[in-house]
């Protein structure tokens, strides 16, 4: 595939070192790809979470696990990977959570059971960490600074989209075929965009100053944690994450167990909905 990929006339220039405006277009595009796969997975398994916690028999309450996995590994990576960026480079660093990503993805796919599951979630959210921080970090790399507005933009619009999207089409395809498709898109986005990446790896123009002083991990998160509003601005983005996660990892389980509604008004549409209400219902008699 890397090879009918490098054939490929705009990448064949690339390679060669051709810059330009068509250059950063590619990798603002790469950029974005690769974005839009770390939105998509935070939000992957709202819509189907009632459908996986069915499927091996374990409660609501410990299938969000699932999403604490990969949130906590995430936050906690955030912070390790931003100093290595300026070490390694960023795009070692995208290329890393790209095929991490995939790999854990793909295990997802075939996980045997839930705990399985819930460590190759954590894996994701180790993918999930290097790409946020890398992707923004590559922008002051490869465009100048009176493009990076532009191109900061067209990022987190993609992520805005992701947001939208995550939920309607994770319900599509787990009522398609199943919920563990879902993973097979991630793994298939993440891989194509690696292998570009890839192929991209000796036209890369970074801005980085050469003879700027390297710094150690220690003293660079020392750096980071210094001020006062920096820490405040990091534990306001941790609540509300915390947040957000608190509200959507249960919003289909709450509307279906608490309201007895049908899966498809919490966003999962298709003809398995009475089965799951039906299941729901059950459940609650039961425990009563």
């Amino acid at each position: 595939m890397l090879s009918a990929l490098a054939r490929l006339p705009f990448v064949s220039k690339m390679r060669a070192g051709q810059q330009g405006g068509g250059n950063r277009r590619f990798v603002l595009a790469l950029l974005c790809v690769a974005s839009f796969a770390s939105t998509f997975n935070i939000f992957i398994l709202v819509p189907i979470l009632p459908e996986v916690v069915d499927d091996f028999g374990v409660g609501i309450a410990v299938g969000g696990l699932l999403t604490v996995a990969f949130s906590l590994v995430a936050g906690v990576g955030s912070i390790a990977v931003g100093p290595t960026i300026d070490r390694i480079g960023r795009q070692p660093i995208i290329l890393a959570g790209l095929v991490i990503f995939a790999v854990s993805s793909v295990l997802s796919a075939v996980a045997p059971n839930f705990w399985v599951l819930v460590a190759t979630r954590a894996f994701a959210g180790v993918g999930s960490a290097a790409l946020m921080a890398a992707v923004l970090a590559a922008i002051g790399d490869y465009f100048p600074y009176n493009e990076r507005g532009r191109a900061m933009a067209w990022v987190f619009s993609v992520n805005t989209a992701a947001n939208l999207l995550a939920l309607p089409a994770s319900a599509v395809l787990a009522d398609t075929v199943s919920w563990r498709l879902n993973f097979v898109f991630i793994a298939a986005i993440s891989v194509i965009a690696a292998a570009f990446l890839w192929l991209m790896a000796s036209s890369s123009t970074r801005s980085d100053d050469p003879n700027a002083e390297k710094i150690g991990f220690r003293q660079a998160i020392e750096i980071v944690l210094h001020e006062r509003r920096t820490r405040m601005a990091l534990l306001a983005n941790y609540l509300n994450d915390i947040h957000w996660g608190i509200i959507f990892t249960f919003l289909a389980a709450y509307f279906t167990d608490v309201h007895g509604l049908p899966l498809s008004l919490a966003g999962i549409p298709g003809r398995r909905d009475q089965r799951f209400v039906r299941h729901r219902q059950q459940h609650r008699r039961s425990a009563r």
